[in-house]
């Protein structure tokens, strides 16, 4: 089977969608993780039974905020907050019967330019990372490109699947698979696709994904 993937169009919000389809990972740009969202995510939790990564960005939140969030049966594992400017922010959620441990990359990481958090699980006897990356529209390309260049020399190891995902606001396809072949964002002037998840391998560890 091949990796499959979903994209949210003009929706009211995270529920309204088709839930024939069963991800077990889901890609969320939340702008703003608050009550409303958690309770949305709730919801998802109960629809899609397979998921078992929610990776959020921009999520605008602090090490304290989030303390209030408890979404089901799912862990926080890995996190990112900004130091200098409000918005931004990374969290990765795994489902409490998935064995994750966080993998420290806030070394390569600079408030808009580039914000990273990643864990580490294995899969069926299968090793695998995920990384979850955001990048502000303002943000330096050439301090995007080279520190994510060092994070992912960093992680990477023989025999180590990797997932890349999140909200860079490049339009870019440059050895990993963008797994998205589609527009993202259709504004009235452009379409672009600038939310990614991008892996180096073909469909080992992960059946199907949504991005919204």
């Amino acid at each position: 089977m091949e990796l499959q993937a979903r994209v949210r169009g003009k929706k009211k919000s995270f529920t309204d969608i088709d839930i024939a389809f069963q991800p077990n990972l889901i890609l969320l740009n939340v702008q703003c993780l608050n009550i409303d969202k958690v309770n949305q995510l709730h919801v998802m939790v109960s629809d899609y039974a397979r998921v078992k990564f929610f990776c959020l960005t921009e999520t605008w939140a602090t090490a304290e905020s989030l303390n209030n969030f408890v979404i089901g049966n799912f862990q926080l594992v890995s996190s990112y907050f900004r130091s200098s400017y409000k918005g931004g922010g990374l969290v990765i959620y795994c489902r409490n019967d998935v064995v994750a441990k966080p993998i420290d990359v806030s070394q390569f990481s600079l408030d808009k330019n580039i914000e990273l958090c990643a864990i580490q699980f294995s899969n069926g006897g299968i090793r695998s990372i995920i990384i979850l990356c955001y990048r502000s529209p303002s943000g330096d390309m050439k301090i995007f490109h080279d520190n994510l260049n060092r994070a992912l020399n960093f992680v990477f190891r023989p025999n180590i699947n990797i997932i890349l995902c999140g909200d860079f606001n490049v339009d870019s396809y440059n050895g990993l698979h963008p797994q998205v072949g589609w527009p993202t964002r259709i504004g009235r002037t452009s379409i672009t696709t600038i939310h990614q998840v991008f892996t180096n391998f073909n469909d080992k560890c992960l059946n199907s994904l949504l991005i919204m």
